[in-house]
Parts: C-alpha cells; structure tokens; sequence
C-alpha cells in the first residue's frame, strides 16, 4: 500500500486513498542509504532504483504502508515483517515526466511496532535534462520602468524542436518568438493599470512530447508596485 501525502489502500496492485495518520520516526527501521543519487537522465524518462530497510530494533518489525511524495512513482515491498536484522528492499519506479533541472523524490514505509505506527524514509534524487534548454529561469523586470528581455532557446535531449505559440498570462506583457534564433522578447509596460502579479508566466507551446508548454515564471519587483496614495490635505 503507498501514502502520498495521505494513506493509499491497495486494489489488485493498484491504490485509494485514505487518511494519513500521525507517524513520528524512531530509532527501530532504518534506511540502509538515506539518500540516493541517480545521477543524470532525460525528461520522459523512468528511473528504477531499490532502497533497502534494516531493522535495528530487538524485536520483530511489520511493515504495513509504503509512502511518496508525488504521484509519480510506483513501488512494491518484496516483504513486510522483519525479525532483528533483517532487510526489505523497495523496488522504485520513478517518472520524471516534465521535470527540469535538480529534482528529487521521499520514499519510504510506515512500520508497525507494539501498537504504534512510524516512518522510515530515503530521498532519492536526479538531475534532469530538458528536451529544451531555457535561459533564463524565471525571467524577472523592474516594476517601475519599461524593459524588453529576451529569452533563449536551445536543444537538450530534444536535437530540434519548434515553437508554434508564445503568450504571457498578464496584459502589461508582450511576447514575440524569433524562429531563426530561437529566441522570444518579452517586453513589459508599466503604464497599464497592473492589478495583481503574483503567478505571472511565459507561456511557450513547443513540439516536446515530455514538455508541451514551458511555463517560466515572470518575477517583477514587488517593491516598486506599492499602491500610491493621495496626500492628505491639512485644512481637511
């Protein structure tokens, strides 16, 4: 059974959901490795891996839970219950999907010990190649003033691609894709009446099966988009 930040019910190999129970970790099951380098993959790609688990208690240790902190792995325990000393080894599927740059992933298992439930954990991690590089990531803009930036794009694990769309989520910002360079200007006034900027993006559709749409984050200066306010009079 795996928890994904609440406790999943095992189906036919399949899981539901149910909810997560408070486990604290104690000294009893243990991580042989607690964190894991995977080294470098691509976007799309699945990355196997086993994490082993020892117990180091002096009693009998039941595994009842796995646990993940997406929805994007699979795993399977090849045992449960542990006498002193021995191993369970956690066999992990890990999807990168569109993942970009440093990623990395908690596993691990609930176990059950006189009547109470605890975690053991590892961290695995990757570091990911993009079909398409992007520089930069996020793109940021002075508040007050303004500006024109250019975004580059490049191969990665993809050796071409193709931008058939390009588009902010903000009406201060304009967005033009140059296909010969492979470059878009973005370009940002502040003369219009601004309202909300939080969860502004770059939006660029592209041909990569992995990463449709790159969604970079557009950052302005939050300072300099204080509301104004009138001067008081004195006379009242």
């Amino acid at each position: 059974m795996l928890i994904l930040g609440t406790l999943l019910i095992a189906v036919s190999g399949t899981a539901g959901w149910f909810g997560l129970r408070d486990t604290p970790k104690t000294p009893g099951l243990f991580a042989v490795s607690q964190v894991v380098d995977l080294g470098t993959h691509g976007q799309g790609e699945t990355i196997p891996t086993e994490l082993t688990f020892r117990n180091d208690h002096d009693e009998p240790i039941t595994i009842v839970e796995r646990t993940a902190s997406c929805s994007c792995s699979e795993s399977t325990l090849d045992r449960t219950t542990l006498a002193p000393g021995e191993t369970a080894t956690l066999s992990v599927k890990w999807r990168l999907g569109s993942r970009r740059g440093a990623s990395a992933e908690e596993l691990g298992v609930v176990y059950e010990l006189h009547g109470n439930w605890y975690t053991a954990n590892a961290r695995v991690h990757a570091e990911v190649e993009p079909d398409i590089v992007v520089t930069p990531w996020p793109l940021r803009f002075d508040g007050d003033r303004a500006e024109l930036k250019t975004v580059t794009l490049k191969p990665g694990r993809k050796a071409t691609f193709t931008v058939p769309e390009v588009h902010v989520t903000h009406p201060a910002f304009r967005a033009a894709c140059d296909p010969t360079s492979n470059t878009v200007a973005v370009s940002f006034d502040p003369k219009p009446a601004l309202g909300p900027v939080d969860g502004v993006r770059l939006l660029i559709s592209t041909d990569s099966i992995h990463e449709p749409e790159l969604s970079i984050p557009i950052l302005l200066d939050r300072s300099t988009l204080a509301p104004k306010t009138m001067p008081t009079n004195p006379g009242g």
